[in-house]
């Protein structure tokens, strides 16, 4: 088939809209260019490990402490491997916890004990910032899908009693990237309530509001970066606009990052970048 000028233009185009986006690479990619430390207890639990992703040379860095996606039932540590690999071979130290994962059906569910989980890695990790060169008051929390939404419930409940009880330390973070996450659990806007919050969430109203993130913004929010695939089918992309215009309502800064093909895994090559240099101003 023959293409005129302005029709080859045009097939060009529609090749490139097409074309899938890269992912970050392996973390084996980098070799000797990041440190990677695998298997760090924050807790005496079986699934209370993480992995660090350190940049070469002497620190202090900046820590984005960084949780899995999996529906809050599946997936591990390991998922976050290329973001935490990528983020050091930025300068970005990175930490992968795990965390409790719940039945399927909710039978233990999730909350509130993966939050809690969330929240003991961050304080572990600044009570080791000496230890792993990190600078204890340049954490972010990232995260993708059910880890976006710890992500987001560390950020945005730093001081809540029902999830930091008394331990010592602070879980605080200074900036939030959110992966695919649901910020609302008072709506369907995605998967995963039941393993979350248990059998009978739709009738107890109080619990859904105490597990929104939404509700927690507030003028003194960290900023958050919102990073969505607009195709996304198990996250609808209403919720990253939704917690977009709360944040713009409470004044808190922001930014929205919709990838118009996207699906539930956004994470490109292109969209970490982007990311990371976010990072790098929030965690200055």
């Amino acid at each position: 088939m023959a293409f005129g000028r302005p029709g080859l233009f045009l097939a060009l185009g529609l090749l490139c809209a097409a074309a899938p986006q890269a992912k970050p690479p392996d973390a084996a990619t980098y070799g000797d260019r990041i440190l990677v430390q695998k298997d760090i207890a924050f807790g005496d639990k079986p699934h209370q490990k993480l992995d660090l992703y350190l940049p070469k040379g002497e620190g202090p860095f900046p820590l984005a402490v960084c949780w899995f996606g999996g529906g809050f039932t599946g997936g591990n540590k390991s998922g976050m491997a290329r973001v935490g690999a990528f983020l050091a071979s930025k300068g970005i130290a990175a930490a992968a916890p795990g965390y409790f994962l719940a039945d399927p059906k909710g039978e233990p569910p999730g909350w509130p004990t993966n939050v809690r989980d969330a929240k003991a890695a961050v304080r572990f990790l600044r009570s080791k910032s000496g230890e792993y060169r990190f600078d204890a008051t340049r954490i972010a929390a990232l995260g993708h899908s059910s880890g976006a939404y710890l992500a987001l419930m560390v950020g945005l409940t730093p001081h809540l009693r029902e999830l930091d009880g008394e331990e010592p330390g602070s879980s605080a973070v200074v900036a939030v990237v959110d992966i695919a996450g649901v910020c609302d659990r008072r709506k369907s806007l995605g998967t995963g309530t039941l393993a979350l919050l248990g059998k009978g969430f739709e009738e107890k109203d109080d619990l859904r509001a105490l597990a929104s993130p939404i509700l927690y913004v507030g003028p003194k929010s960290p900023p958050i970066y919102i990073l969505h695939g607009e195709q996304d089918k198990t996250v609808d992309v209403s919720s990253a606009r939704q917690l977009d215009e709360a944040l713009e309502k409470a004044g808190v800064l922001r930014k929205l990052h919709l990838l118009p093909s996207g699906g539930h895994d956004p994470i490109t090559l292109e969209a970490l970048e982007s990311i990371a240099e976010w990072l790098k101003e929030r965690l200055k």
